[in-house]
């Protein structure tokens, strides 16, 4: 059977192997497709790699912990394993986090990029778990009215 644990420093290291996406303010509509584009594939390798390593750690953690009997030994060594495993996961919330922030806000090349961020925008929850959710909305409404004007 082969191994299937994933290392810590192979996530890490997956996590910085794609390259990010200069920002650009004013860009011709093929170039802003290619960064559209390159931000979707940031976006959705965060989130690859955030689910790669809940899998990977905190899963197998909790499932220790709900196997021990309530109040053993093995049973609070398990619960601080998974106490130091949410403080590790901040780090992985933090990059998929900037990377949505970075794909909402740049501008929508065509109407099917635009549902697509409206549709990521709904499944993250963005407009209300945000404080700062407005300034998407503004995004999204200028990406309509932009593309109106084009389309």
């Amino acid at each position: 059977m082969a191994d299937t644990t994933t290392t810590r420093r192979a996530l890490l290291g997956a996590t910085f192997a794609a390259p990010v996406a200069a920002t650009i303010l004013t860009t011709p509509a093929a170039a802003g497709q290619g960064l559209f584009a390159a931000r979707l594939a940031e976006y959705h390798r965060c989130c690859a790699v955030h689910e790669a390593w809940h899998k990977a750690n905190m899963t197998p953690a909790c499932a220790a912990h709900d196997a021990m009997k309530a109040g053993t030994d093995e049973w609070q060594a398990t619960l601080k394993r998974v106490f130091e495993l949410e403080g590790e996961v901040g780090e992985y919330v933090d990059r998929t986090s900037d990377a949505l922030d970075k794909l909402l806000v740049t501008p929508a090349p065509d109407y099917a990029a635009l549902a697509v961020k409206l549709e990521i925008a709904l499944q993250e929850d963005v407009f209300n778990l945000r404080d700062d959710y407005s300034e998407f909305g503004a995004v999204l409404l200028a990406d309509v009215r932009r593309l109106g004007r084009e389309g």
